[in-house]
Formats: structure tokens, C-alpha cells, sequence
């Protein structure tokens, strides 16, 4: 469970306060957030609670940022990101994608490194999810070793 911008009390300030500005519903936005993810083909079942829970700080999985941010972007009149709410961006990309993207923060990669770890046990999802392709694995490479040339 990771919060997005939080403040000294936890919880989503970001979130709520754009909810606010748009002044709808946590009803309202639940049901924008549910039409949609179904017009993508995926089917959520969010009600007023999750809209709560997101507010006191719970990152929604998936795609579900994403939704939440364009459904409160339709009230707002104006375009939204899953960021402006105070999702982290980290936590948007699959773990195959920032699998494959050099870090030089340790605590991340070890994180990432972690999920990949959870993921390879149920193989299926994670071969399922992005095809391979051994040339993805150059950006990384070389990034790594010019971080190691600047360190000298």
C-alpha cells in the first residue's frame, strides 16, 4: 500500500484536493472511474469507500490511476495526470518495464528487483505481460556504464 502526496497526517492531499476543486462526489467519481475503465475493457467496481481510501492514501492498482486521473480531469474541464493526484509515477510502470530501466537510487532497485522476483513465481502473468526482446536490455547496460565512468 504506498500513498502518493501525503502529508504529515498521511493520506492523499493532492487527491483531495483536486477532488474538492472538481467538487463532485466520491459517488460520482467512483462511477466516472468505473464507465471509464469499461469503455477500455477493463471492469472495476469502485464505490465511495475506494474513493476514501485513495484519499487517506492507498494507491490504486493498474491501471486505475490512470481512470481516476481522466474522470477527475472530465469534472475538472481540464486534463489531469495519475502525478497531479499524488500517484507515484514509480508505481504506475509494470515491473518488466522498470525492470529494464537503470536506477541509481538502491532502495528502488532492490524494491524492483523484489517484484520482479514475486512476479517470475507466477511466470505466466509475467511472460504474459511484455514480450521479450534482448535488445531492451542495452539502454540499461549502457547507462550503468557510464554511471561507473562518471564515478572515477
Amino acid at each position: 500500500m504506498g500513498s502518493g502526496a501525503t502529508g504529515d497526517a498521511g493520506g492523499n492531499t493532492a487527491l483531495a484536493a483536486l477532488i474538492k476543486e472538481a467538487g463532485c462526489s466520491n459517488a460520482a467519481l467512483a462511477r466516472r472511474v468505473n464507465e471509464l475503465s469499461s469503455l477500455h475493457g477493463e471492469i472495476t467496481r469502485y464505490d465511495k469507500a475506494s474513493i476514501t481510501r485513495w484519499v487517506q492514501g492507498m494507491t490504486p492498482k493498474g491501471k486505475s490511476p490512470q481512470f481516476i486521473a481522466e474522470a477527475v480531469g472530465s469534472f475538472l474541464g481540464r486534463p489531469v495526470s495519475p502525478t497531479d493526484l499524488g500517484f507515484s509515477q514509480q508505481a504506475q510502470r509494470p515491473v518488466v518495464a522498470r525492470a529494464l530501466t537503470y536506477c541509481e537510487d538502491v532502495g528502488d532497485t532492490l524494491h524492483t528487483l523484489a517484484e520482479l522476483g514475486s512476479t517470475d513465481i507466477s511466470r505466466r502473468s509475467l511472460l504474459g505481460a511484455v514480450p521479450f526482446v534482448a535488445s531492451s536490455l542495452v539502454d540499461p547496460q549502457r547507462q550503468w556504464l557510464l554511471w561507473l565512468l562518471e564515478d572515477e
